[in-house]
């Protein structure tokens, strides 16, 4: 199945969880996922956008993003109310800034 803006979508998750490539793989990995570090680098540049439903679900997972985040089918232009509902609340949508900035206890007080 193909999810549109997975890439994006994945940034801002791994961005939320504070993950960077690498770590994402080895905690898919730790969960039992046996996935490819190319095919992380696929799915975060775009060239691949139909990740299976487990890996989604591990993403999910190791990411502490609700699953379904990955896949509302609003187009490009409601990830701003996507990042609201499905809990990055510190996240900027794409649209608004260059990269995914969200921050786990990143508020300012």
């Amino acid at each position: 199945m193909d999810l549109p803006d997975f890439d994006r979508r994945l940034l801002l998750a791994m961005d939320y969880a504070e993950l960077k490539p690498g770590d994402l793989w080895r905690r898919l990995q730790a969960a039992g996922l046996t996935v490819s570090r190319d095919l992380i680098y696929k799915l975060l540049s775009g060239a691949r956008d139909s990740p299976t439903y487990q890996l989604v679900g591990g993403i999910s997972q190791v990411t502490q993003v609700d699953v379904r985040w990955f896949y509302d089918a609003r187009s490009p232009h409601d990830l701003a109310q996507l990042v609201e509902r499905y809990g990055l609340r510190s996240a900027q949508a794409p649209e608004a800034a260059p990269g995914p900035h969200a921050r786990k206890g990143s508020q300012s007080a």
